[in-house]
This record gives structure tokens, C-alpha cells and sequence, in this order.
């Protein structure tokens, strides 16, 4: 009489959840040859413990459960098993481009995290910058709610790992709608997109010296420090040549405007 294991000794023999046979047996990859129509108890057949012990190794090479219920059912020899390893291989060199990847994005984002933080915040300051290149897209937001869902949405193009990391978002702010005392953004921009999303056009941050807020609050306070800034450019008599640039951080963000530093009197 041939063997039979119940599901609970299938369990124990291969350390896999009960859970998971249930699982296996639901999308077809691995089912017990008998159940029980009275007792409900499931039966696997000793020939087909090779089976399972090949869907294990399958899963503990990261293969994909779509590619594994094929592979299940494939003859074996030493041929098919070189291409699966060698597939792979080939992954896991993918894997491990990706992650050198993400490990130096993490640290380039580790060490402007501890530049911003031994920087002063909440107060103005003055700053040179090089020439820089931001890409954009017009919004039509009103109310805080809208702006906050449209910097939301500018990471949906970003599906892996290294790009949703590497993309940081801003809004701009024109010098109109700024000086009349509004913080309505009508631009969105990313900095250094590793892929530039439909809609979004070049735009180019000028060299020149720029009053710079950073700010370590929450931001919905953003109209109390966009105030900030205009009163301090209306009481200098501060004349701006660009719009009004709010830079997302992780942590903090920060208001950039560039200005004419022939009118600049002091901080």
C-alpha cells in the first residue's frame, strides 16, 4: 500500500505552515491527492515529496510563484536546473547592482539629512548657488489639501526602490501670487528625477545669491514662514528676481528666492 502523509506531518517534515499547503493547494502548485470527504483531513502521497522539496528550494531562490507552479510541473535534469540557476544568477546580479544603488542614495541623503540638521532653521539667511536644473509642471491647486495630494502624486511614476528615494519634490510659488500675500503654488518641480515623468519640462534655477528660509515645523504652518519671508523682503526694500521656490526635505523644507544683492542692506 503506498504511503500517505497527513497535512500536519507534510507541516513538521518540511517546517511549512499549514497555512501555506492550504495556499499551495488553492492556486493548484502543490494538492494533497486525497481528502477526507468525512473528516475534512488532507492526504499527500509519498511520491510527491519531491515535488514540495522542489517548490522549497524554488521559493528560497526568490523565484516568483507564477514561474514556480511552472517549473513544478517540468521534467527534471541537469540541463533545466542549470538554466534556473543561471536565471538566477542573473537576477541576483540585478539585485545587487540595485542595492550598491540604494545603499549609495542612502548615504547621500544620510549626509545632506546631517547637513540640513547642523544648519540654523526657522531664520533667514543668505546663500550662493551654482546654476541648477529642476524639472517642472503647472498645478491648479486652491486649497492645501489639493497642493499636498499633487506632492503625493509626483512619486506614483516612481515604482523601484532607488528612484522613490532619489526623487525630491518642491513647489513654486510665483512673485504675484506671492506678494499678494497668497502661498498657492503653481508649479510642481522635482530635483534630479532619475526619469523625467510625462508632463514635467526642464526649468532652469539661475546662479546667483538667494534668501533662504529653513524651516522645522510642520507644513501647514508654511503661510506663517512664506510671511516670514515677504516682510522681511518688503521691510529691506530686497529686490527679488525669481519666484519663490519651496524646496520638500525629508525632514525639513525650505524657501529659496533669488534676489538682487545690489539691494541687500542686511539680515
Amino acid at each position: 500500500m503506498e504511503p500517505y502523509f497527513r497535512i500536519g506531518e507534510i507541516s513538521a517534515m518540511f517546517n511549512i505552515p499549514l497555512q501555506t499547503l492550504r495556499y499551495y493547494d488553492k492556486i493548484g502548485l502543490f494538492s494533497p491527492v486525497h481528502i477526507n470527504r468525512e473528516t475534512g483531513y488532507r492526504y499527500y502521497s509519498l511520491y510527491q515529496l519531491p515535488l514540495l522539496h522542489r517548490i522549497k528550494k524554488f521559493k528560497s531562490m526568490d523565484i516568483p510563484f507564477s514561474e514556480i507552479k511552472e517549473l513544478a510541473a517540468t521534467q527534471w535534469n541537469a540541463d533545466r536546473m542549470d538554466q534556473v540557476y543561471t536565471v538566477q544568477l542573473e537576477r541576483l546580479e540585478q539585485k545587487m547592482r540595485e542595492l550598491q544603488s540604494l545603499k549609495i542614495e542612502l548615504e547621500d541623503k544620510r549626509n545632506r539629512l546631517m547637513a540640513l540638521q547642523a544648519e540654523p532653521k526657522n531664520q533667514i539667511s543668505l546663500r550662493r548657488y551654482e546654476a541648477r536644473k529642476i524639472f517642472c509642471k503647472s498645478i491648479d491647486v486652491s486649497t492645501y489639501k489639493e497642493q499636498e495630494t499633487e506632492y503625493y502624486r509626483s512619486f506614483l511614476p516612481f515604482s523601484n526602490q532607488v528612484d522613490y528615494i532619489n526623487t525630491e519634490p518642491g513647489f513654486i510659488v510665483t512673485q504675484p501670487t506671492f506678494f499678494d500675500e497668497r502661498t498657492n503654488a503653481s508649479y510642481l518641480f522635482l530635483v534630479n528625477p532619475t526619469v523625467v515623468p510625462e508632463g514635467f519640462r526642464s526649468h532652469h534655477m539661475a546662479e546667483g545669491t538667494y534668501l533662504t528660509l529653513l524651516i522645522e515645523d510642520s507644513h501647514a504652518n508654511s503661510p506663517t514662514y512664506y510671511s516670514l519671508l515677504r516682510q522681511h523682503i518688503l521691510t529691506q526694500e530686497i529686490e527679488t528676481v525669481s519666484d519663490i521656490y519651496e524646496f520638500c526635505y525629508t525632514s525639513v523644507w525650505e524657501l529659496q528666492v533669488q534676489i538682487n544683492p545690489l539691494t541687500l542692506q542686511s539680515l
